[in-house]
């Protein structure tokens, strides 16, 4: 194991490497992950940043049917309870949508989509969806990253 996968081991970014091969260790270059890391710790602390693309994405995300992110600047949120098979389905449809609708509509992309970041509905209606109050954790891609290659 590379040293990066060593200081991520205990951290909260345990949870991604148990999912990464070791390999991925030695194939991306420990200039540019210290560079993303970077970014990625950069924009968490930056509350100014963050409350201003959850004022643009609001909307639009309202407007696609989806769940508007409320920032969320306070500590850990209690665990979430449990869902049964069709609401866990329908959570995980809704993360798929929502992480896909922000690549294909904005290169600035927020990550947590963690279930400790959303809570059911202030009218406690099982068919409303939740509400998000995501941490600020961000990736801006390259505009052509999301682009559909030319046929």
């Amino acid at each position: 194991m590379s040293l990066f996968g060593s200081l991520l081991r205990g951290t909260d970014w345990s949870q991604v490497t148990e999912y990464l091969s070791p390999v991925f260790f030695q194939i991306v270059p420990p200039l540019a992950m210290a560079g993303q890391l970077s970014t990625l710790a950069a924009d968490f602390v930056n509350a100014p940043k963050f409350a201003r693309l959850c004022t643009e994405l609001g909307p639009r995300l309202t407007q696609a049917g989806l769940p508007p992110p409320a920032p969320s600047f306070t500590g850990h949120a209690a665990a979430p309870p449990a869902l049964s098979a069709a609401s866990a389905k329908a959570r995980g449809e809704l993360l798929l949508k929502l992480y896909f609708w922000q690549l294909l509509n904005t290169t600035t992309v927020i990550l947590n989509l963690r279930a400790a970041a959303f809570s059911d509905s202030a009218s406690g209606a099982n068919t409303a969806p939740p509400r998000w109050h995501p941490h600020p954790l961000l990736i801006t891609y390259e505009p052509a990253f999301a682009q559909e290659p030319a046929l």
